[in-house]
């Protein structure tokens, strides 16, 4: 199988190209999440020790709680953004 069979067409319509480029970001910060807890994740099992700072620390419990909320965000804005262009009927772009 041909590596290039498999990403999408090219673009007939203004809308197609600015779905592209959302599929684009989309995919960069997902990479580059799963790229960051995996390395987490191995430099954690790596580790021997244990501190009680890290299980009971309010501010990283609140950092953690706040990075895949911007995160998340990064994501919904230009996700609506683009569902509101779909929607609209007379000129989109």
């Amino acid at each position: 199988m041909d590596w290039m069979k498999i990403s999408l067409y090219d673009n007939a319509s203004p809308m197609m190209e600015q779905l592209t480029l959302f599929h684009d970001y989309s995919m960069l910060i997902i990479t580059s999440i799963l790229s960051t807890v995996s390395y987490m994740m191995i430099k954690m099992m790596k580790n021997n020790y244990m501190s009680n700072m890290i299980l009971e620390n309010q501010l990283i419990e609140f950092i953690w709680t706040m990075i895949p909320t911007i995160i998340l965000s990064l994501i919904a804005l230009p996700s609506l953004h683009l569902l509101y262009l779909m929607d609209e009927l007379n000129n989109p772009v």
